[in-house]
């Protein structure tokens, strides 16, 4: 049920007592916030005026189709004769009457989930934090502002997960949505939170302009009632919401069922030569059919060009300048980057590339050019640190946006390639003191134009993934992007980066990939250092996580015992379904599962091979444990055949369900027949 009031509307299901949403809306002109008054009121919509009288806002609550769900939707119009600028939208708690209620419980029964209780990027720092499923702090919180593509809803639900609220971005058009929040600290009928309010920013923006005459609609909100929702399915229907919204990669990449290469971890890192990859290329070709794209990662340019005429060794978007085709270091690569791909589709694989649109500072792009670079709110040259002080380019001027499409352009249609990983780009559209320098332009539109231009020159079936900042699963980028790096790089896949890499997937692992896009765990590869049982682990948890199966490493000097595996991991490539975990400590803790599982469902290139779902158990710690689920916990019987994925033995089980004593740093990926 809804309504709406003067002082704003209300969402509520009295009958099951699921959760209640009485809120208020108000508007930042000029520095200073103006509650909005409704007037002209009907069942679904109202209108409202604000600062003055002389600014109107328009809500409307449009029911959705089979679920206890809304969108919200704004119109903020300026019929005066005035010019006024918008600093933010805020729907919250503002008033006496106001509040957000989960259920009939205490406050400290609160939890939720937001993938900033997991990790915050905020230039120069990334935060680490846990566990997922949080109380409310008793100190207000500001969630979703961070650089990493945070994903864009919240969960409010209760400790036993009886009663919840997601509340959520309908859209990311023009705005990002962030969440403020704090415990109430008492018991109340009419909240939960002493203060919660949802933010529509218009990010690295001077306020968004309204001109007499003129209106903006903002990004809306979406708000579903649930009820017994354990937080790995609290976005399911928010996402089936959207999936039917959006033309979503996801359903149609061929990362479905497609393994790529990437050049770069297990021991290549920037020593990235013609002469050294197409023996791996070779190989896979002969040895690993299914790995079809070869990613040639970062080191193929000369560098940037320093003030006194020699070269950074650095290889980003400055690199290309003045001339893109006359970039590449032939040294390295004595046929050019196109002659490579040459080298590479005469073996049957499909080129792709790593391309960064960071610059060097002491470049000559820079010098020449200054005013295309991005500028903070004192109207500074955004320098970051490392790699000698990087920028990165306003798209917004025509001359930095026809430069980068020119490099664009040259990778796609003069090399050739298939496939781009894009590395180093989130902060040009989620840092939020910077300015670009054409007005109303916010984060979200000069990410489009990035974006865009990708699309434009890829092949239609072009694989687009996002890298660093680590990413926490945006679903609006998959309008373009086929997958998003969710971890920091593997590296040569020592024990220790093996866990650091696994500390994020959690959120995104109830999520189909397939559905929106995919996650990108990193490579699978072997470290010699590593004993068997810690390579087999980076197999283990990369194959049943679900994302992108990617492999990295010098493959052909592999012992056959890897050699074998590689080519059976690949084999087994049907990705994007979702990932189960049942293991209660991972969401209450540290994000780190001892047991998952995906169900594979009629039709899929898994139930044709006579395969019904994959298990996985992982011992993380230095002692051996008995590790394990009961049979309801894992969706499977007693007497269910259960055998090891990679030997083919029989698995043993007991009365109560799988448990398996692993020694550490142990792991096991049990296959489940139909």
């Amino acid at each position: 049920m809804h309504s709406i009031g003067t002082d704003g509307f209300s969402i509520f299901d009295a009958e099951r007592e699921l959760g209640l949403l009485q809120l208020g809306v108000r508007v930042d002109v000029g520095g200073v916030f103006y509650p909005v008054v409704f007037k002209d009121i009907t069942e679904t919509s109202a209108a409202g005026i604000f600062y003055h009288g002389l600014l109107r806002c328009q809500i409307r609550l449009i029911k959705v189709p089979g679920r206890r769900a809304y969108q919200i939707e704004y119109t903020i119009e300026n019929p005066s004769s005035q010019t006024v600028q918008l600093g933010e939208v805020e729907t919250g708690q503002f008033g006496d009457g106001d509040g957000v209620k989960v259920g009939r419980v205490s406050d400290w029964d609160i939890r939720f989930c937001h993938t900033d209780n997991l990790r915050i990027e905020r230039y120069p720092h990334c935060q680490m934090d846990l566990p997922y499923l949080k109380i409310p702090p008793v100190d207000p919180i500001h969630l979703g502002r961070g650089e990493d593509q945070p994903f864009p809803g919240i969960y409010l639900t209760n400790r036993e997960y009886g009663n919840g609220m997601v509340l959520a971005s309908v859209s990311q058009d023009l705005n990002f949505q962030s969440y403020r929040l704090q415990r109430l600290g008492a018991s109340s009928d009419l909240t939960s939170f002493g203060d919660f309010s949802i933010c529509h920013e218009f990010p690295l923006c001077n306020g968004y302009v309204l001109e007499p005459g003129s209106r903006c609609d903002l990004d809306g909100i979406y708000v579903e009632l649930l009820q017994d929702t354990h937080p790995e399915d609290a976005f399911e229907g928010y996402l089936a919401f959207l999936a039917e919204r959006n033309d979503f990669r996801g359903t149609q990449t061929p990362l479905r069922s497609e393994a790529f290469y990437c050049s770069w971890n297990y021991g290549r890192m920037a020593d990235q030569t013609a002469a050294n990859q197409l023996p791996t290329a070779e190989f896979i070709a002969q040895e690993i059919p299914n790995i079809r794209t070869y990613l040639l990662d970062d080191g193929y340019t000369r560098g940037s060009i320093r003030e006194d005429g020699s070269r950074e060794p650095f290889n980003f978007h400055d690199a290309f300048y003045p001339d893109p085709e006359n970039c590449v270091n032939r040294e390295r690569f004595p046929k050019g980057v196109d002659g490579f791909f040459e080298d590479l589709r005469r073996l049957g694989l499909k080129p792709g590339i790593w391309w960064s649109p960071q610059c060097v500072i002491n470049s000559r792009l820079h010098r020449e050019h200054p005013d295309w670079f991005l500028r903070n709110t004192d109207g500074e040259t955004l320098i970051l640190q490392g790699y000698g002080g990087t920028g990165h380019l306003d798209l917004t001027v025509p001359g930095a946006y026809a430069y980068t499409e020119k490099v664009i352009s040259t990778i796609f249609e003069k090399w050739g390639a298939t496939a781009l990983k894009m590395d180093f780009w989130s902060h040009a559209f989620e840092m939020r003191h910077l300015r670009y320098s054409k007005p109303n332009v916010t984060g979200p539109m000069a990410r489009k134009l990035l974006f865009d231009l990708v699309r434009k020159y890829m092949p239609e079936d072009g694989i687009f993934m996002t890298c660093c900042a680590t990413g926490m699963g945006n679903p609006f980028l998959a309008t373009h992007a086929d997958a998003f790096r969710n971890t920091i790089d593997i590296g040569r896949g020592s024990w220790r980066e093996q866990i650091h890499t696994s500390f994020w997937t959690l959120p995104a692992l109830g999520r189909a990939g397939r559905q929106s896009y995919l996650h990108n765990n990193d490579s699978v590869g072997v470290n010699a250092d590593c004993g068997e049982d810690e390579n087999f682990f980076r197999l283990n948890w990369c194959f049943i996580t679900q994302g992108t199966q990617e492999i990295g490493g010098f493959l052909e000097k592999l012992p056959v015992t890897f050699k074998d595996a590689f080519r059976k991991y690949t084999d087994h490539c049907d990705r994007g379904h979702r990932c189960f975990c049942p293991d209660e400590k991972a969401w209450r803790g540290e994000p780190l599962p001892e047991v998952l599982y995906v169900d594979y469902p009629t039709g899929s290139p898994s139930a044709e091979r006579g395969v019904s779902k994959h298990i996985a158990l992982f011992n993380w710690s230095e002692a051996p444990r008995v590790v394990g689920a009961v049979y309801a916990a894992l969706g499977i019987g007693e007497e269910t055949p259960l055998h090891d994925f990679w030997t083919g033995e029989r698995i043993q089980t007991n009365e109560h369900g799988l448990f398996v004593e692993l020694r550490p740093r142990q792991s096991l990926l049990v296959q489940v027949g139909r």
